[in-house]
């Protein structure tokens, strides 16, 4: 733990250079590690209009990760026996008529239904979403669109299905139902639909185009689709949600560890590259096993996942359309911490004063302390793990490079002088800025 402690600082720095940089009004995110908390940070403003500071009890629209819900719920339902996840949607949903009637309840969880991903009803160009009597009216004969089970093809409509079989099983209305399912988990900023909380909520905008106002997007109450992408959330509590998710972890959730695992396993793949469980998305980051979803609602792109394998997880948010891809990096950065920190090792000495953003005119950097040595962390890279590069201390205020790239200074001297970072020619000096 003490490896991923000492990086924290980089990734800060990392995720608010790439906020700044890339113009995203604001950034809130979250690591923990093994079910404890490392760090909960936020940057960046929940509204810019109001100069209204981003913080970590910010809310966004989580949108798809309300699917993780919604499976959750399936399968308590089936460990209940209440349903079965073979079961015929038609067995729950009379009115529900496909061409196919093979569609079980197994093919909407992991997006293998053939399904539309949504109807021609345009709720995200015109901001209002069907009711429920709209939405039946949608399910015409075009609503199937690939063979049964032959791929994936990602579906609200599926997911909405999926929502409605809840309130038919459990005699519950589905935010009822997800309202008790929050509180069981303690997870006091979640709410499956938006309700009276949008003055709690950061504002979504448009994405970022050069000489264009920013352009702030409204909330809007997701209804009958709630189930697939109605939910708003906080990185801690998204965190908290997933580590219940796992086996051999004490929860309030009506599952028992085979039911998590048949959640986690690969339940239907495509091209073997892309894989989903129950709900869950299954991805690798350095041959590293993670399982969570993203969200997309208009002005908001958020993302969460956990390794099942170690227990390390993380929830990058942000109130905007087409941000850089942070998560990765997040991850990344850590997982260089963890595998790395021995080879940082020497004497106990202080090297805080070294410490810091540079900038320079070709990179920006973070100069961190990891372990005994510094550790050269180049900001402006949304891929920094390649170009790290480690500074072994050999005088006062005089670090070797011993490890970088082939086409970078690998070997050569590193100076600091009056605040300056001295190497090969090249002067780097602290750099301060608002964000």
């Amino acid at each position: 733990m003490d490896s991923y402690n000492q990086m924290l600082p980089a990734i800060h720095e990392w995720l608010r250079f790439n906020g700044y940089y890339y113009h995203v009004p604001g950034i809130s995110y979250a690591i923990e590690f093994d079910g404890k908390l490392l760090t909960s940070r936020a940057v960046g403003m929940a509204n810019l209009k109001e100069n209204k500071l981003m913080n970590t009890e910010t809310r966004f629209r989580v949108a798809s990760h309300s699917k993780l819900f919604t499976a959750t719920a399936i399968m308590e339902l089936y460990a209940e026996d209440k349903l079965s996840i073979d079961d015929r949607v038609s067995k729950h949903l009379s009115w529900f008529k496909p061409k196919n009637r093979n569609i079980r309840i197994r093919h909407l969880l992991t997006h293998s239904s053939g399904i539309t991903r949504d109807t021609e009803y345009g709720q995200w160009e015109h901001h209002n979403f069907p009711d429920l009597e709209t939405f039946k009216s949608l399910l015409n004969d075009k609503f199937e669109i690939l063979d049964l089970a032959s791929e994936i093809k990602y579906s609200n409509i599926g997911y909405t299905l999926l929502g409605l079989i809840i309130e038919k099983v459990s005699g519950l209305t589905y935010e009822n139902y997800m309202i008790d399912l929050c509180t069981r988990l303690n997870l006091t900023h979640t709410t499956p639909s938006l309700g009276d909380t949008e003055k709690l909520h950061a504002t979504g905008y448009k994405m970022y185009m050069p000489n264009e106002p920013r352009e702030p997007l409204p909330h809007v109450e997701a209804k009958v689709m709630n189930a697939a992408t109605g939910f708003s959330s906080v990185p801690t509590d998204m965190l908290r949600f997933l580590h219940a998710l796992m086996p051999e972890t004490e929860s309030q959730l009506k599952l028992d560890d085979y039911y998590k695992r048949e959640m986690q396993n690969v339940q239907f793949s495509h091209q073997d590259n892309v894989k989903w469980g129950f709900g869950l998305s299954i991805s690798k980051i350095d041959n590293t096993k993670f399982v969570g979803h993203g969200g997309g609602y208009p002005g908001f792109i958020t993302y969460s996942a956990i390794s099942p394998e170690n227990k390390l997880a993380a929830a990058v948010y942000t109130n905007t359309l087409n941000p850089p891809e942070l998560f990765g990096g997040v991850i990344g950065l850590l997982n260089y911490a963890d595998k790395n920190y021995d080879k940082y090792s020497g004497k106990n000495r202080d090297l805080s004063k070294y410490v810091g953003v540079y900038r320079g005119r070709w990179r920006m950097l973070y100069i961190g302390q990891l372990n005994q040595q510094l550790i050269s962390v180049p900001l402006s890279n949304l891929n920094p793990i390649p170009y790290i590069e480690r500074l072994e201390p050999t005088e006062e205020d005089t670090f070797i490079i011993k490890e970088a790239t082939p086409l970078a200074s690998k070997g050569q001297p590193v100076k600091f002088l009056d605040g300056e970072l001295h190497v090969g020619g090249s002067i780097y000096r602290r750099y301060e800025y608002n964000y």
